[in-house]
């Protein structure tokens, strides 16, 4: 398969433009450069690389290649938005997404919101079915093979793919517009392919040159969703002593915004909230068994910072003079931030020493790097904003040498081999949605649902480019505006789809319900997806944990919904067994989620328990023979309750593992109540990190 015939390089030549026609796979030789191709057969398709030599120095309006594409209504089209924060979801063809939406109320907030997206550089086409995508794009439809395609490496700067129904093709574009360029350029890197869903990304995870990280799925606290700037040493320690009172086997403790003098003064801290600085809390959390994480935003500077008065240079300029602005932060910071040009020697060399004192001497083990995106919005002339911001990942790996990054506020091709973990939604929001910023248009609103279907969208990624950070979840009731039923989808949608699992919540002031619920996620294991199917309002995947398998439906919306499902036996871990061998349908409250245990129909297999979020996950069974089966949980299992095993009819009792324990039925399934804490730990697990 090669969708790509044809491509027009435009350039700028004695203040006119030239558009210069050529056919993707045929060399393109000129006196001012030459083009030529490699293409090579992978399993699922194939792969393009185009290179350019410019053998004089060019100035580039545009370059693209464009060949045919089948459109169908059917068809739901995966779109990649620009970077962490901005909706990435699926569309159908009659569909538009649009820029920031401007209006007589909301000419100042189109000012502070629009350089958080690409709403001032990218074009919106907004004809039904016409989207932009960045670095891959995906078409899906039921019982037909995915298609794929791709960009394997963003060194070269982002690419952009642009869906065109109205006419029927697909073209991909560089962001190379405005850019001077002279010598040896790879502008495309693409990876074409067709197949199962799940088997074609991870044949195009593979082909990117980058390392993936291999992490286990993780869990941990994060300050910021609760206390926000409002942060203190006492406040760290007094969660911390929660986590160890509990024995929580989480993996990271976080400090996020708040502990510095200012955004740009990393070294300096405040000392009434900090007065022992930084490193006593990181040994603290070493202490209690934790990896120790700090949140910093490494290429902006906020207005109040003395760094533009006292290094001046540092900064990206316009052509007046005047500081770049790369955002506006009017509720928690001084108000303006500001771009520092990471190409500055005396930059490079401070940000150095930044992350050396924090990673050092500080003994921080994760850096949680944040508004990384602006470091690129006003590029260089011999550079295009992707190429900047390839740069500025590879300074930031390079800096913090072989520590854990979580990259925040970032395109995700960019990051893509630089992180080893990734924030890909929004930040989620107190509330479920914030109406004005929807309304206008808004991708990078602070938002749950906004959060919640990136984080579906972007469930490929996991693992594969990165480990998925799908941002905190909440089930404290203080200062939140979220139902349970909300509440309960965001933290099911976290743990199925997403790696990192943090909570901001003060879990030592929880009830014993939301406790319980907490506590019912350990072990935290990794979850398989095996298909999913994304609806209007709804969702569902079904997918596994080791030899158990689980299907998750969920509720968007404001309305209730029924579902139909596959014949079968199911156990829900708050609602026990579900019976749906005749009536295949579940109706689902308003924004109502379920997850539901496929209960298996042999003898002497799991068939349910009320310890786990998904249950039976943390048992492992293991059958010697017929004759002989063994259960085993997991030693980081946090609750006490019941595992469920299926037995033949006609027992009163049952001897199993040396115990006797009464037969008990319900409808026509037989089984026996096993309690969790007589099943002996099974052999103690590696460390996650």
């Amino acid at each position: 398969m090669q969708p790509l015939t044809h491509g027009i390089l435009r350039i700028l030549l004695d203040g006119s433009t030239e558009d210069i026609p050529f056919v993707v796979g045929t060399p393109l030789q000129r006196e001012d450069f030459a083009i030529t191709w490699t293409q090579s057969p992978h399993a699922h398709g194939i792969s393009l690389e185009m290179d350019i030599h410019f053998h004089l120095a060019r100035t580039i309006e545009d370059l693209w290649l464009e060949g045919k594409q089948t459109y169908t209504p059917q068809q739901h089209i995966l779109i990649n938005a620009f970077q962490s924060w901005s909706s990435a979801s699926e569309h159908t063809i009659q569909e538009v997404r649009l820029p920031l939406q401007s209006g007589e109320d909301t000419t100042g907030w189109i000012e502070i919101l629009k350089n958080f997206g690409d709403y001032s550089f990218a074009h919106y086409d907004e004809r039904p079915g016409h989207f932009h995508s960045y670095t891959y794009l995906m078409f899906r439809e039921a019982q037909k093979e995915t298609l794929l395609f791709g960009s394997t490496h963003e060194a070269e700067g982002y690419t952009i793919w642009r869906t065109s129904p109205s006419d029927g093709t697909l073209r991909v574009q560089k962001d190379w517009q405005g850019v001077t360029l002279e010598g040896s350029h790879k502008p495309f890197s693409l990876w074409f392919g067709k197949g199962q869903e799940s088997d074609v990304f991870a044949s195009y995870a593979a082909s990117w040159t980058q390392k993936t990280p291999n992490y286990p799925p993780l869990s941990g606290w994060t300050s910021w969703y609760h206390y926000y700037t409002d942060i203190s040493e006492e406040v760290i320690l007094q969660n911390l002593q929660s986590f160890q009172e509990l024995e929580i086997p989480a993996d990271i403790f976080q400090i996020d915004d708040g502990y510095q003098l200012a955004i740009g003064e990393w070294l300096q801290t405040l000392p009434d909230r900090f007065p022992h600085g930084m490193k006593p809390i990181a040994d603290n959390i070493h202490a209690a068994g934790y990896k120790a994480g700090l949140w910093l935003a490494p290429f902006i500077c906020e207005e109040k910072s003395s760094l533009p008065k006292e290094h001046p240079d540092w900064f990206l300029r316009d052509d007046a003079g005047a500081l770049r602005v790369v955002g506006n932060n009017p509720f928690y910071w001084s108000g303006e931030f500001y771009a520092l040009d990471i190409y500055h020697p005396e930059v490079q060399a401070y940000l150095e020493k930044v992350f050396a004192t924090v990673l050092e001497d500080w003994g921080f083990d994760m850096v949680k790097l944040d508004f990384l995106y602006g470091a690129a919005l006003w590029p260089p002339a011999h550079k295009s904003r992707g190429m900047v911001m390839y740069d500025g990942m590879a300074m930031l790996r390079r800096w913090c040498k072989d520590r854990m990054i979580l990259g925040c506020g970032v395109p995700l091709g960019s990051a893509w081999g630089h992180v080893d973990f990734c924030r890909i939604g929004s930040d989620v929001g107190l509330a479920w949605e914030d109406e004005f910023l929807s309304q206008i248009q808004y991708q990078e609103r602070i938002s749950t649902i906004n959060s919640l279907n990136s984080t579906l969208a972007r469930r490929h990624l996991n693992h594969r480019a990165f480990v998925n950070d799908p941002d905190v979840y909440f089930l404290r009731d203080q200062n939140i505006s979220m139902t349970e039923d909300q509440k309960y989808s965001l933290y099911l949608g976290n743990q199925i789809f997403g790696s990192l699992l943090f909570t901001s919540d003060p879990i030592g002031e929880y009830e014993d319900i939301q406790r319980e619920l907490y506590l019912a996620q350990f072990p935290v294991l990794p979850k398989e997806i095996e298909s999913f199917v994304w609806e209007k309002h709804l969702r569902r995947a079904t997918f596994s944990i080791q030899q158990a398998r689980y299907t998750v439906v969920m509720n968007l919306q404001d309305q209730t919904e029924d579902v139909e499902l596959k014949a079968g036996l199911y156990y829900e871990h708050r609602a026990g067994w579900i019976d749906l061998r005749k009536e295949q349908r579940l109706t689902l409250a308003p924004y109502q989620s379920r997850c539901l245990y496929h209960v298996p129909e042999d003898i002497e297999t799991l068939a349910g328990g009320d310890v786990h979020l998904f249950p039976c996950s943390e048992i492992h069974l293991h059958k010697e023979n017929q004759e002989a089966t063994l259960l085993q949980r997991h030693p980081h299992t946090r609750r006490d309750g019941y595992i469920y095993l299926r037995i033949p009819e006609g027992n009163s009792t049952y001897l199993f593992q040396g115990k006797s324990y009464a037969a008990q039925q319900w409808s026509d399934l037989h089984y026996i109540a096993i309690p969790s804490a007589d099943l002996t730990h099974g052999s103690k697990p590696n460390k996650h990190l």
